[in-house]
């Protein structure tokens, strides 16, 4: 799952349920920080990837291609 993190998704009630059953299953999530906002714990300790880093495309090409 590519998690796309912004306030808006942190606040959605949708969002947290599916990112909160990918934990549960233990399946990967490669967070992808779009807009500051305050993360959940839970997700603060994946390795997040943020769009203001001029390579975050890469590395989330390298998350993904590692995880296939």
């Amino acid at each position: 799952m590519i998690l796309v993190v912004s306030e808006d998704a942190i606040v959605s009630k949708w969002v947290s349920e599916e990112w909160k059953t990918f934990l549960q299953m233990q399946k990967k999530i490669v967070p992808l920080l779009l807009r500051e906002c305050k993360v959940p714990q839970a997700i603060k300790k994946l390795e997040m990837i943020n769009t203001s880093d001029e390579n975050w495309y890469y590395k989330l090409l390298k998350a993904i291609e590692q995880n296939l």
